[in-house]
């Protein structure tokens, strides 16, 4: 940041000099040439409106120095470097600042990390810090009992005969999990089973409700398996079923009608069999499904712990570190320095999974990030339907805002 003020003050350093120059020769000028003095006078006071609001402007980025310190500690003195980097080459210095007075900083590191090719036009369309802060906290979001839940694993599973394995319903990043523990070394010493131990499902499926877990997998015990649960925002979550629906089907509403428009929240839903073509479960509607699925494992009495969606797009990382670790095992791109591997398709976005990596990763945290995006679609009837009918704890442990009104729509 103050590398960035003091480039911005000395691109007009000549500024100053210039006023002493015009200053003295007005006073040199011979007195019988008043136009002069008068031109050189109108200049001087162009030229100083021109250097206060260079101050100003000075000022006012010191105050956004200030606001960042605070709010983003960690990165405040590496932004620099980072907008700098020769990794984006399409960017002049302007357009630099521009990114960082936006508070865009976070996510362009992330970007960066992930290897994904920045471009003005890019930049322009990701969500500000502040705008992921205000939806979704400064951070990833823990259940109360997190570290409790995480002691009693490791207390009755050694690193020597741990699992974890992924579950969540459709659309809520399990994929994204799985590949990220796929590039990313979570090692468990001395492990003596064959199969690996960080599974990219549980054993019994990761779709299968809880209440329907069977420990029927010979080589991966449901006793020694820590379930890793994706949850994701309803609202947004029902977005992407109606884009792709996979087993969920809405009444009697075809696939293609349910991709042209999306059903009302309270239309019922069946989950199909895959082999019958039958339906096998019934809910009232998509949020009685999203909270059945979601309640059911909230309530486990097993070992198991809960992570956001959108704490896998925006703080990957973090939650690679607190999943690997809560099962005992050791975050081998910590201890070794090594480069974090985001997901290979990242978080895939609602048309199902993603192969440009580029454009998936902008477009999940420019369409997740941005507040406007998540009650686009909804009537003004849908949202009060959904206010009785969403699970008011899931919603508040998760951070998940349920307190949407017709007006938020409209503002959206």
């Amino acid at each position: 940041w103050d590398e960035i003020i003091y480039c911005q003050v000395l691109e007009h350093r000549g500024l100053a000099t210039s006023i002493v120059i015009m200053v003295t020769s007005i006073r040199n000028s011979p007195s019988s040439f008043p136009s002069f003095r008068k031109i050189w006078i109108l200049f001087l006071v162009v030229l100083s409106l021109m250097y206060v609001l260079q101050i100003q402007n000075y000022l006012s980025l010191k105050e956004k120095q200030e606001y960042h310190n605070v709010h983003t500690p960690k990165l405040a003195n590496e932004q620099v470097k980072i907008l700098s980097n020769e990794k984006i080459p399409n960017l002049n210095f302007h357009q630099i600042i521009e990114t960082v007075k936006k508070g865009k900083e976070p996510l362009v590191q992330i970007l960066q990390e992930a290897g994904v090719t920045l471009t003005q036009q890019l930049l322009d369309e990701l969500p500000s810090w502040g705008d992921v802060i205000d939806l979704y906290g400064n951070g990833p979001i823990l259940e109360p009992n997190f570290e409790e839940k995480c002691h009693q694993f490791r207390q009755s599973n050694p690193p020597s005969q741990a699992f974890v394995g992924i579950a969540g319903l459709f659309h809520t990043g399990t994929n994204a999990l799985a590949s990220i523990f796929r590039n990313n070394v979570c090692h468990f010493p001395n492990h003596e089973k064959r199969p690996q131990p960080m599974q990219w499902q549980v054993p019994w499926g990761k779709h299968v409700l809880a209440s329907e877990r069977e420990d029927n997998h010979e080589f991966v015990p449901l006793d020694q398996t820590l379930a890793v649960v994706m949850i994701r925002d309803p609202f947004f979550w029902k977005q992407s079923m109606c884009r792709y629906s996979y087993s969920i089907k809405w009444g009697n509403i075809t696939r293609q009608q349910v991709e042209e428009s999306c059903p009302n929240v309270s239309v019922p839903v069946d989950f199909i069999d895959g082999d019958t073509q039958l339906p096998i479960k019934h809910w009232d509607s998509i949020f009685h499904y999203w909270n059945d699925w979601n309640q059911q494992y909230f309530l486990l009495d097993g070992h198991r712990i809960i992570i956001r969606y959108e704490d896998m797009l925006f703080h990957s990382k973090k939650v690679a570190q607190l999943v690997c670790e809560c099962a005992g095992g050791q975050s081998q791109w910590l201890e070794t320095d090594s480069r974090f591997v985001y997901a290979e398709d990242n978080l895939k976005i609602a048309e199902g999974h993603g192969k440009n990596k580029d454009a998936s990763m902008v477009k999940s945290m420019v369409k997740y990030g941005n507040r406007k995006n998540r009650l686009k679609g909804y009537s003004d009837s849908e949202l009060e339907f959904a206010k009785t009918i969403l699970d008011e704890e899931l919603m508040t442990v998760f951070h998940y805002n349920m307190n949407v009104t017709a007006r938020d729509r409209k503002w959206s």
